[in-house]
């Protein structure tokens, strides 16, 4: 595990991301505005199916409760 430690380590020292820093200096990584967008709509998204989910386990429930309020009418 070692080993394999510091060959991750030695890749990222040695690649482009760390040419030219100063001794000392850190990198900073900020998320992209679509990146954020993309989460925002994941959980709306989320939330949309969870809300569909449960108010289709209430209809449901309530169906078998009450069989009078959701009969068919056939329309001639």
């Amino acid at each position: 595990m070692r080993n394999a430690i510091h060959n991750i380590l030695y890749s990222y020292v040695n690649s482009n991301l760390m040419q030219n820093m100063a001794s000392g200096a850190s990198a900073y990584y900020d998320m992209s505005p679509w990146e954020i967008g993309l989460i925002i709509g994941d959980v709306i998204i989320g939330i949309l199916v969870a809300g569909g989910v449960i108010w289709m386990i209430l209809r449901t429930k309530d169906e078998k409760k009450h069989p009078e309020k959701y009969k068919r009418v056939e329309v001639i």
